[in-house]
């Protein structure tokens, strides 16, 4: 147990592992795991302190379009959440703000139309409505992503790196399926020997749609809880967060 002086933790040589390989990582502690510690320790200050907490894995699934490793890391910052809301009850005095610094990818569900033939009528607008052969985004294409067991970027670069004469439908076929944790048929895809094309299939398959795989500049959603919380409310720009955090934690601008 750490009783005074600074404190490091170091879990990985490189990145900590995505949400959805933590499987194959038992020793790894998870990002709640880790805030809970840090509670634990930080809390002991009778000055009070302040904690920054990271979900940036969620960055990187978006950055690769991966639906199923987003939605794990979702997952894990809902958990983390869990944890620090559960120091708030016990310590009233406390303020969490959560926020992110950009979106990544303009990830979304789509509806799709499944036969423009099946078209039934026209609203009074003029929207021509399919009488159920539509597909929207469902609970249970969830339950498909959480079912994913890889990272797809890794195991898109897996599958680049493998020699020509070895990267047969087969292999893929096993590959992916072990990697989303169900059986793919991969005589639904088209081209397999464009790998980046088969991952941008599986999202259509799952009714997705990404604008892109880098950052955007969409409006974000910022949420504060506790002693202070009414100083985030609103619209505002990200360079003003420092100012109202400033305040919030009785700093002076000086």
């Amino acid at each position: 147990r750490v009783r005074e002086g600074k404190l490091l933790g170091l879990f990985a040589d490189k990145a900590l592992p995505m949400a959805v390989e933590m499987h194959n990582h038992p020793h790894t502690p998870t990002l709640p795991e880790m805030t809970q510690q840090a509670l634990a320790v930080l809390a002991r200050n009778p000055e009070g302190f302040v904690l920054m907490v990271e979900a940036g894995k969620i960055d990187w699934a978006a950055h690769a379009n991966d639906a199923g490793a987003t939605l794990g890391e979702m997952k894990v910052l809902d958990q983390t959440l869990q944890t620090v809301l559960a120091f708030v009850q016990a310590h009233p005095d406390t303020l969490v703000y959560l926020n992110a610094d950009h979106d990544t990818g303009l990830g979304s569900f789509v509806y799709q139309i499944l036969g423009k033939d099946q078209a039934a009528r026209r609203t009074e607008q003029g929207e021509v409505l399919y009488d159920g052969h539509t597909a929207y985004g469902a609970f249970d294409t969830y339950r498909l992503l959480e079912k994913q067991r890889r990272s797809l970027y890794y195991v898109e670069q897996e599958l680049k790196a493998l020699p020509a004469e070895k990267r047969t439908p087969q292999e893929i076929q096993k590959r992916l399926s072990e990697a989303v944790g169900y059986e793919i048929q991969i005589t639904d895809f088209e081209n397999l020997h464009d790998i980046p094309g088969l991952f941008k299939q599986l999202n259509a398959q799952y009714g997705l749609a990404w604008a892109t795989q880098t950052h955007s500049s969409a409006p974000l959603i910022g949420v504060a809880y506790g002693v202070g919380q009414a100083l985030f409310g609103g619209v505002y720009h990200n360079t003003e967060i420092l100012s109202k955090l400033k305040t919030a934690l009785g700093w002076s601008e000086e």
